[in-house]
């Protein structure tokens, strides 16, 4: 698993809001080190508040501030460190997984061809 999102986490009344921010400070605070919070993204009414500030309709269409939030998702992630090694490690993988192809079929190949110059030597 590379990473994972608490979606949906309560944040519209001020009780909300104190109880997620815990929340999110416990995650973070027990991590393991090979993770770690990538962003925190707000969820709710976008339109309503664009308009509210003067701002054109769609103007949170992309990222709704959180003070606007009613919801919010967290996302964690793989730290870019480990993700490198595991590529490596997928790396080395396939390789050593060619390398033993290949030596199985210049194995097969030398078999073949001692069978057949010791045929030619009879």
């Amino acid at each position: 698993m590379t990473g994972f999102v608490l979606s949906n986490l309560p944040y519209k009344t001020k009780s909300e809001r104190k109880s997620t921010d815990a929340h999110i400070q416990w995650l973070r605070s027990n991590l393991d080190q090979d993770h770690c919070i990538n962003k925190i993204r707000a969820r709710g009414a976008r339109k309503k508040w664009a308009i509210k500030n003067g701002l054109h309709a769609r103007a949170y269409d992309q990222d709704l501030p959180m003070e606007y939030a009613e919801k919010v998702s967290v996302y964690v992630a793989l730290k870019n460190k480990i993700r490198e090694t595991e590529w490596l490690q997928a790396q080395r993988s396939a390789m050593l997984l060619i390398a033993w192809d290949i030596d199985t079929r210049i194995t097969a190949t030398n078999e073949k061809l001692d069978k057949r110059i010791r045929g030619n030597r009879r």
